[in-house]
């Protein structure tokens, strides 16, 4: 059996297991999985997981709990999923190189996602959605390889509301392995006209509070609007709020 320096990262492993690469790639890993018996070996826990999976949810469930299986907390709630379409997706945007182990994404970006949960049905939330208080949310991120970052709202009063890191003295270190989802989810309250999430990227750990005085400074003064300096990435994701009866 050949070695391989370094292994395959989980979500192509799940992109191979769904047949979503693309077919250069998908045979470049057809090889690696006869001669790497370790590749080999996750690929079979994969599937298994993933028909125990399908076995337990209902059909009409759209979301496949990826997330929970791979962050080991089954059974808890608010911990979901990695949504099959938004996997599927990202095919388009990878090229492998195998042996040698190299990635490459073409026109990728970070990306900030807002689900909602209504009964026990899970759904992703398109830009501008309508919501209302009341509303369960869970966000996720995807940092594509940017190493700090942090999760930020400002809503219709101005108030700004920190989701990620959990405290101001947490690392800002973020994961870049896929689609990740923070540890806990968001309950809208009756602010009026929007709730507006921020997710800001950096080289360099992020200064939470400095952040943080900046935007409650900006929001003050006008929500819609946060600007920082040049040396962050910011990426917005709006909902507005369902107007409520007096």
């Amino acid at each position: 059996m050949a070695r391989y320096a370094e292994p395959v990262p989980d979500y192509i492993l799940e992109l191979y297991a769904q047949g979503e690469l693309p077919p250069e790639d998908m045979e470049a890993l057809d090889r690696r999985r006869t001669a790497d018996a370790e590749f080999a070996d996750r690929l079979d826990q994969l599937r298994q997981s993933n028909e125990e999976i399908l076995a337990a949810y209902p059909a009409r469930a759209f979301a496949v709990a990826v997330e929970e299986r791979r962050a080991g907390t089954a059974g808890k709630p608010w911990r979901w999923i990695a949504v099959a379409p938004a996997v599927a997706a990202a095919a388009a945007l990878l090229l492998w190189v195998v042996p040698d182990e190299v990635v490459l994404l073409k026109g990728a970006e970070p990306k900030l996602e807002v689900y909602r949960l209504t009964g026990d049905v899970v759904e992703p939330l398109e830009e501008d959605a309508v919501a209302e208080a009341g509303d369960m949310l869970q966000l996720s991120y995807n940092a594509f390889g940017r190493p700090y970052g942090m999760i930020l709202s400002i809503d219709g009063r101005g108030t700004v509301t920190m989701h990620l890191p959990d405290s101001v003295g947490q690392s800002t270190a973020l994961d870049s392995s896929g689609e990740i989802l923070i540890p806990h989810s968001y309950e809208l309250d009756d602010a009026p006209d929007f709730e507006r999430f921020y997710l800001i990227l950096g080289q360099e750990p992020i200064p939470v509070s400095e952040i943080l005085e900046q935007a409650r400074r900006m929001a003050a003064a006008s929500p819609r609007t946060l600007q920082l300096p040049e040396e962050y990435e910011v990426y917005k994701f709006a909902i507005r709020k369902k107007e409520t009866s007096s």
